[in-house]
């Protein structure tokens, strides 16, 4: 089991020092000990929509940091950075999403999100959905150049949704990692994507698909782009 946990926020239009925010971004998360894996990225479309990244073991391994003297300290540093409109969630995953296979360290990250109303997620349902995504992905796979790593697997936390009934939904989520972002265009194009995308329009329910470019990881060097 290994636990995504997704950050996301907005910078300021009017942020003159984009590289300073993900330098912030990046000190935050390397101070505390022992740090994180975690990869910083931005939204392709350039609406200045940030994404750091990161993973834990466990849920158990994120509560001790929770609850330790260092959180107090790195909440007020994401605060500094990104203020308090950020949102965060986290994601039962079944394979990690950082590392050297990592959907999120490629350099362009697929996000998919399929929200379903909490009021009729079960156990069965769930298995259902990620039958459907692998039937999709193998077909989509033969086609595929340039893909990298991929993962899937359920929010944990409930979402807001204005279009499933009672305005509360479980999110099926899936990352995919891209070398370049005409790779992932091309799929979408391609004979393979169209004969696939039945398998997730047929479980009717709405859906969220963007991407990110990868600006910094924390493998990399202080003063790496």
């Amino acid at each position: 089991m290994s636990i995504g946990e997704v950050l996301q926020a907005q910078v300021s239009d009017s942020d003159s020092n984009p590289k300073g925010t993900v330098q912030q971004i990046t000190q935050a998360f390397k101070d505390p000990q022992p740090s994180r894996p975690f990869a910083v990225s931005v939204l392709t479309d350039g609406t200045n929509r940030v994404q750091v990244t990161s993973q834990w073991e466990s849920l158990e391994e994120r509560s001790r940091f929770v609850n330790s003297t260092e959180y107090a300290s790195f909440r007020t540093q994401i605060e500094e950075v990104l203020g308090k409109g950020h949102s965060t969630f986290h994601v039962d995953l079944n394979e990690p999403i950082l590392g050297s296979d990592g959907a999120a360290t490629s350099n362009v990250t697929e996000f998919v999100q399929v929200y379903f109303a909490s009021s009729r997620v079960t156990p069965e349902l769930q298995r259902h959905v990620e039958a459907e995504f692998v039937k999709f992905d193998d077909i989509v796979t033969q086609e595929a150049k340039g893909n990298g790593g991929l993962t899937f697997g359920w929010v944990l936390e409930d979402q807001d949704h204005q279009d499933v009934e009672g305005g509360r939904a479980k999110c099926f989520f899936v990352a995919r990692g891209w070398e370049s972002m005409e790779d992932f265009q091309r799929l979408v194009q391609s004979k393979a994507y169209e004969r696939a995308i039945p398998f997730m329009l047929g479980l009717e329910a709405p859906f969220k698909m963007v991407c990110f470019f990868l600006i910094r990881k924390s493998s990399d060097s202080a003063d790496s782009e």
